[in-house]
């Protein structure tokens, strides 16, 4: 939902506390889940990687595999459209939309990398730590950047924590007008520059990784399409000539925007 006009229950309901309870709880796992697949990209620290688990049969990892992410994407897809939106919110509190959508998509990554399958072929490797070194700089850089990238936006909208706050205090949820900060002016979507530099930047890139990799890839392309367009539907020419100037992913010398307040 693009607006929340709608007033907030009485007082004396319950819900608005057991919304912001579910907000809070929803961000806490965002956070722990989104830490764990960086260890689990890196197979750092956390007891399944990317490349650990039992090996099974190529076609096998392979079909489970596609399954995973084709369910993650599909989650994803069909829960950000206004029309699922507003199917949901018959049934649930309206300011609770984005925590379900946030949660849903914790409890879908926590599964694809409790259920992913390892396919331990290597595509490339490098051994030396000098050569090593470059590659966990740009997997730290990227992570970094995706990272810092919810600071320019307002972090507590784009998990819920804001619509529940409101919610709770009996306040009318305003959405966050439309604004071009720090890293926003030299490319439109950040976060998803860095989340596919993360999945790709490795030392040692086996067939499982690179399949996670390519899968992600291709779902964040996809999302930004379908984004992209609402976005133009809901801001017009705003919009349209932020797209014009800005790059999507990699930042261009001679092209960025001025910041918007």
């Amino acid at each position: 939902m693009s607006s929340m006009t709608r007033p907030a229950l009485p007082r004396s309901s319950n819900r608005p506390l057991a919304v912001l309870i579910f907000a809070w709880t929803t961000w806490g796992l965002f956070c722990l889940t989104g830490l764990y697949l960086i260890g689990f990209l890196g197979n750092l620290v956390v007891p399944k990687g990317v490349d650990t688990g039992p090996v099974t049969h190529w076609l096998l990892a392979l079909t489970i595999n596609l399954e995973l992410l084709a369910l993650f994407g599909l989650q994803h897809s069909v829960m950000a459209r206004p029309w699922f939106k507003r199917w949901m919110v018959r049934y649930l509190p309206l300011p609770a939309e984005r925590s379900v959508f946030v949660f849903a998509s914790v409890i879908m990554l926590a599964l694809l990398m409790w259920l992913w399958r390892p396919m331990p072929e290597t595509i490339w490797r490098f051994e030396h730590p000098l050569a090593q070194a470059p590659m966990w700089l740009l997997f730290a850089a990227g992570w970094g950047l995706m990272g810092a990238a919810t600071t320019w936006i307002d972090q507590s909208d784009l998990l819920g924590l804001r619509q529940a706050r409101c919610y709770f205090k009996g306040r009318v949820y305003r959405p966050v007008p439309f604004q071009v900060r720090a890293g926003y002016r030299y490319c439109r979507h950040p976060m998803m520059s860095g989340v596919i530099l993360g999945v790709w930047a490795t030392p040692h890139l086996t067939v499982g990784h690179a399949l996670l990799a390519a899968g992600l890839t291709a779902y964040i392309l996809i999302g930004i399409h379908f984004e992209e367009r609402e976005a133009l539907e809901q801001l017009g020419p705003d919009y349209a000539s932020y797209r014009a100037s800005v790059p999507m992913l990699m930042p261009w010398p001679g092209r960025s925007a001025a910041p918007l307040s």
